[in-house]
């Protein structure tokens, strides 16, 4: 089994506001993020979801300047539960942008092929996405990192950017001018130098 069923998730939007959208049903996920409401009881602080407001704007700037750039990505980088998936669904919910778990996506094509045929599995996905002009939100990339298949995460969404835009979670940290996936010794660190230059992407932190 690939790694792409090991981790189909860490934590499931589901899981993580289900309790919030249950008890409180005439709220969506985006007046949330944009702080038009709190409740002690959610366990989600005012100035967190101001801060996510913050960021879901940026990336709506972004968006409106797209079409004018090559290759166009924008990382949401932060650690587990900083709010990239949360991110990811409010803008698949306000503007119907597609929401893509790649572990579950690529993971599958593996399982059929093989990892032999990677560039096989590689080649299909970016058939499937696009060409299209609709940004892509993708989430849970964990299976990229997966040593046994020798791609470099990074140009790999890159050169899946030339298709269509990409808004990506990314598990790691942003410090300029370095962008870091897992920490040190781990057999999926990777660590990238000024990749904003490099190839034109935007970054947006979410740190803790």
């Amino acid at each position: 089994r690939y790694p792409a069923i090991v981790y189909p998730g860490r934590r499931t939007f589901q899981n993580r506001c289900g309790e919030v959208l249950g008890k409180f049903a005439s709220f969506s996920v985006t007046d949330i993020l944009l702080d038009k409401w709190s409740s002690p009881s959610t366990g989600i602080r005012g100035h967190e979801m101001h801060k996510r407001g913050e960021i879901l704007r940026v990336v709506r700037t972004w968006l409106s300047s797209v079409r004018t750039t090559h290759s166009p990505m924008l990382l949401l980088v932060g650690p587990t539960g900083s709010g990239k998936t949360r991110i990811l669904r409010a803008l698949a919910e306000q503007y119907g942008h597609r929401y893509l778990n790649l572990n579950l996506t690529l993971g599958q094509t593996l399982q059929r092929t093989g990892p032999q045929h990677l560039h096989t599995a590689l080649t299909e996905l970016a058939e499937t996405i696009g060409p299209k002009t609709a940004p892509l939100l993708v989430d849970h990339i964990e299976v990229l990192f997966t040593p046994a298949l020798r791609v470099d995460p990074l140009l790999f969404l890159h050169n899946l950017s030339r298709h269509r835009p990409l808004i990506v979670a990314w598990q790691g940290r942003y410090e300029p001018p370095r962008l870091t996936y897992a920490v040190p010794g781990h057999p999926e660190f990777r660590e990238y130098l000024r990749p904003e230059q490099r190839w034109g992407i935007k970054i947006v932190s979410l740190g803790r």
